[in-house]
């Protein structure tokens, strides 16, 4: 399960993708349309898929969907429902409402994400780079290993101590990489 809240871009692209399917009522993890928009989304913020392996995988886009359903007018009863306080529903709820019906700004928008994250450029693996310099040592021409979670908690157990603290260290190191 990924760590980070999603960002108004990421908000942006993931209603862009629910247009493109809106008539379906359902949103499998398998569907090619979600793995593509997952791969975008990793590639946007790999800091994250650094800390976290799940960042933003196929599951949570089609969940994701999910929800954003919920703000479809079309699709009254459909979809997942959660608290109108939680930051996520009210940023996901300001980005249906200011592009579902506008197609020219939500391209433009879209237009302006995918140059900004150079999201229409093949995945380079972040060592392709060092392969061009012959007079690093080798082990720098390996990837970094993904740093996985700690054991998690149980479910509704909240982080105390030092556990919180070793997670938002985690976090500002991840938004500086």
């Amino acid at each position: 399960m990924s760590k980070t809240v999603w960002s108004r871009d990421e908000y942006i692209l993931l209603l862009d993708l629910y247009k493109r399917l809106a008539p379906r009522r359902a949103f499998p993890q398998t569907l090619p349309e979600v793995i593509a928009l997952s791969r975008d989304l990793r590639q946007m913020n790999p800091a994250a898929v650094r800390l976290f392996a799940k960042h933003r995988n196929p599951a949570g886009v089609s969940f994701y969907l999910a929800r954003m359903m919920a703000h479809d007018p079309n699709a009254i009863g459909i979809g997942i429902k959660e608290k109108e306080s939680t930051s996520g529903y009210q940023l996901r709820a300001a980005v249906f409402r200011d592009f579902f019906v506008n197609e020219v700004a939500l391209a433009a928008e879209i237009a302006r994400i995918r140059s900004a994250y150079n999201l229409d450029q093949p995945i380079r693996p972040q060592w392709a780079a060092y392969q061009e310099q012959p007079d690093r040592p080798a082990e720098s021409l390996a990837p970094r290993p993904i740093v996985s979670e700690p054991a998690a908690e149980p479910l509704g157990k909240a982080r105390t101590g030092w556990r919180k603290w070793l997670y938002q260290l985690l976090m500002k190191l991840a938004q500086r990489l």
